[in-house]
């Protein structure tokens, strides 16, 4: 891991080890640990949507349900607390998926960061402005007034599922934003945002139908790194340096270059 998670415990370090089995996602890229990088820190993340949120507008999150969704609910929670966020503002969780995952992070409690313990004496990853919904009924919100909120939706990349069908209803309001905070698979509607293409083909579920619309959004699109679950070079070297007799390490999981 890239040890920025704030619900999970640090990654135990190996012990002797004949063979390694290692990932190389990020085994060329060296992140800026100073945090001075913009779009890096979490601080980044919740600033911007509390600007947005004050401004009177929507927040939408495209993420992973497994992992990357909790690690979101919990960094609002965190900076709601601290007021970068305005309290009270309601965050939608719409994806039944996610929902299931989340129950499991909720039963493991004793497993989770000590951060995670503490700050929830009760159960997991619950506060008082979560609303984990069904899909219809967080996209109705849109559809009335309502006060500025955050909709937390899969798919990350804004291939299929809900995030689309989000999007569609908040790309033409310039004051909402959309927060990437995950890997975009190419050719993704997500990828093609923030390669900064315009029209973009939109294809969204609506009922039993899909729909395919061209669309010019207005919506601001923003890239956040923080959320990435991989470690960087130096994390890698790290972790690997701890094991003991390593006679042979294979990498997986990484583009050539970055293996290289």
């Amino acid at each position: 891991g890239a040890g920025n998670s704030i619900l999970l415990p640090p990654a135990e370090k190996p012990g002797r080890a004949d063979y390694v089995i290692m990932e190389s996602t990020y085994g060329g890229v060296a992140r800026d640990s100073s945090g001075a990088d913009e779009a890096a820190g979490h601080e980044a993340f919740a600033g911007s949507i509390g600007r947005v949120i004050r401004d009177g507008k929507d927040v939408l999150i495209p993420s992973f349900t497994l992992g990357r969704t909790q690690e979101a609910m919990a960094v609002l929670d965190l900076h709601m607390r601290k007021g970068t966020i305005p309290a009270g503002t309601e965050v939608y969780v719409d994806s039944p998926t996610a929902r299931r995952i989340t129950a499991v992070y909720r039963r493991l409690k004793e497993d989770l960061s000590e951060w995670a313990r503490s700050a929830y004496p009760g159960e997991p990853l619950r506060f008082p402005e979560l609303r984990e919904v069904r899909s219809r009924t967080s996209l109705k919100v849109h559809g009335r007034r309502h006060r500025p909120a955050i909709f937390i939706s899969s798919s990350g990349d804004l291939a299929h599922a809900n995030a689309p069908r989000h999007f569609v209803r908040m790309c033409d309001d310039p004051g909402n934003l959309l927060c990437i905070i995950g890997w975009q698979s190419p050719g993704s509607l997500g990828a093609r945002l923030l390669a900064g293409e315009s029209p973009v083909l939109v294809g969204h579920q609506e009922g039993k139908k899909l729909k395919q619309e061209w669309i010019s959004p207005a919506i601001a699109t923003r890239k956040f790194h923080s959320f990435s679950g991989h470690a960087d070079a130096a994390g890698l070297l790290e972790w690997l340096g701890a094991a003991v007799g390593i006679r042979h390490v294979f990498l997986v999981h990484g583009e050539e270059e970055q293996s290289l």
